[in-house]
């Protein structure tokens, strides 16, 4: 069950099917029917099981996947994620400090040094309205590159994403006895 938010501005929206509405102060709904996004499993840093997710429209079929195994995405699932990261050989990253404590559900800018060092355009981090059954916290997060991604809570633990298809939604479902974003990273080839 969904609860529009009226819309007083034009936006893109991702899919024809996606619920999401942007109007002038960046307010979307908590998140598209959940029907309507593609979740995969993934290990946290500290052993813990979270998802990622992306809208299924949003997501690369096999055949847009390069067959070149060196490729980032040719090792991306089709999907368009890969959950389980943390054993990748290391890569040159960069890293950013930020305060990104649980709110409401807009979008929030993640501010200038966010996006010039991690490519990351717009964030929110909420508890959603749909039931909780498992997971109390979700992350989207809307990137300008492809690149592995991940995320650090006041636990310690860390989340990994990969966007293989720039300028879309992505989503990070976890539990967190302490679920503020404190750390944000971006590995680079």
């Amino acid at each position: 069950m969904s609860t529009e938010v009226p819309v007083t501005t034009e936006a893109t929206v991702p899919s024809q099917d996606a619920t999401i509405k942007v109007s002038d102060d960046e307010t979307f709904e908590a998140i598209p029917d959940e029907s309507e996004i593609i979740w995969k499993e993934a290990t946290s840093a500290n052993g813990n099981t979270f998802f990622v997710g992306t809208l299924k429209s949003e997501n690369l079929d096999s055949s847009s996947i390069p067959s070149d195994s060196d490729s980032p995405i040719a090792n991306a699932t089709t999907t368009a994620l890969v959950a389980d990261s943390f054993s990748k050989k290391e890569q040159s990253k960069t890293e950013v400090t930020v305060n990104w404590p649980v709110g409401d559900s807009k979008w929030k800018q993640p501010g200038q040094e966010v996006f010039d060092k991690c490519f990351i355009s717009k964030y929110c981090l909420t508890q959603p309205a749909w039931p909780r059954i498992v997971y109390d916290y979700i992350l989207y997060i809307n990137a300008n590159k492809t690149r592995l991604y991940y995320f650090t809570d006041e636990t310690g633990d860390t989340y990994q994403l990969e966007v293989v298809l720039n300028q879309t939604n992505h989503y990070v479902k976890y539990n967190s006895k302490k679920p503020t974003i404190v750390k944000v990273g971006v590995l680079v080839e």
